[in-house]
């Protein structure tokens, strides 16, 4: 009896440690697998925005390399997926057109590891260039990528766009979804429905930035992804903050409200500095000089006053005058008195 009991609490103790051990691994990721090619790919600005900023001197440098990164984001239903993070990574080409090209893939899985801790929702679909088109290489980078993920997709990002809503392009490569619904078998790519989360205060920062960007001339500089990611949002909440500034001027415009410039003050201290020092007797003078100029004013319009009054009054003798010829039917001249015949004695 006792030997079955010891039998079992060694049992109980191993199936306990081995469960604790699993719950101590860390958790694999799933892999993204393209459910449809009717899919719309729903990307969020600050992603946007890290691939803006994945190489500055893609704005002005026009034959400048371009940078790849890889995508994390999570699949909603068959119908949506949320593109909510990316990463660069080390890649470099030549730029002669040949196919010599590297990508580094141990940090692209290293990447993956360490996105899975702190976002355990999101997985890595697919990957992002910024040449702004397509190159001759994407199709075979495209397979290397294809090693981690079974279908992944491709966000081509266009940095010399001028407005935010043609910056990106998503597609995805026929030879890893051949057997995906809506796939085009005749050609080799498949652009899917693609589009930016409306969040219109970032959107509008973002045209500023990218407006302000191709007329910068900053020198090229390479980021670290949380280099990126912090410089990004650092920009970002710059951008907001003057936005806001704008709004708030504007809105104290509207309420006639606002502050006293303090331009306008400093003029008028610079006008006050020109003037005399003020005396109790400059002070008597202003003020009496204001009287006599207030006492010449008054009697002016009582002048003016009495002037039209007379002028009333004269105006309307002559209208009753007028009025008595109308009545009586006859015209007299002036200082011509009525005379009636009186009988009398003649001479």
């Amino acid at each position: 009896m006792s030997k079955a009991l010891f039998k079992y609490l060694s049992t109980a103790k191993k199936e306990s440690s081995r469960e604790e051990e699993e719950k101590s691994k860390p958790a694999v990721p799933k892999l993204f697998a393209l459910p449809s090619a009717n899919i719309v790919i729903r990307v969020n600005p600050v992603v946007v925005f890290e691939m803006l900023n994945h190489k500055p001197n893609r704005f002005t440098d026009v034959t400048a390399k371009r940078g790849v990164g890889v995508l994390f984001g999570v699949l909603i239903g068959n119908k949506l997926l949320n593109v909510n993070c990316s990463y660069a990574v080390p890649f470099d080409e030549e730029s002669d057109g040949s196919d010599v090209f590297f990508v580094d893939l141990d940090s692209v899985r290293s990447n993956i590891t360490a996105h899975s801790v702190f976002r355990k929702n999101e997985t890595m679909v697919g990957w992002y260039h910024t040449g702004g088109k397509m190159c001759a290489n994407d199709s075979k980078i495209n397979k290397h990528f294809a090693k981690i993920i079974p279908t992944p997709i491709q966000i081509i990002c266009n940095p010399r766009s001028g407005r935010l809503i043609h910056t990106i392009r998503a597609i995805v490569h026929r030879d890893t979804v051949l057997n995906i619904e809506g796939i085009n078998l005749f050609e080799p790519i498949t652009v899917l429905r693609s589009t930016i989360l409306p969040e219109k205060r970032m959107q509008l920062g973002m045209d500023l930035i990218l407006k302000q960007e191709r007329i910068s001339n900053r020198e090229p500089v390479n980021y670290t992804p949380e280099e990126q990611f912090e410089s990004t949002i650092t920009r970002y909440w710059k951008k907001l903050d003057d936005m806001h500034r704008v709004a708030n001027y504007l809105g104290a415009v509207s309420m006639n409200s606002l502050p006293p410039n303090d331009q306008i003050n400093d003029q008028i201290q610079k006008l006050k500095n020109k003037l005399p020092p003020t005396s109790e007797a400059l002070l008597a003078t202003v003020i009496r000089s204001k009287e006599k100029t207030c006492v010449k004013l008054t009697l002016a319009s009582l002048a003016r006053c009495l002037a039209s009054i007379d002028e009333l009054i004269e105006n309307r003798y002559k209208l009753q005058k007028v009025l008595k010829q109308k009545s009586t039917g006859g015209k007299q001249e002036n200082g011509a008195p009525t005379s009636k015949a009186i009988p009398g004695k003649k001479d």
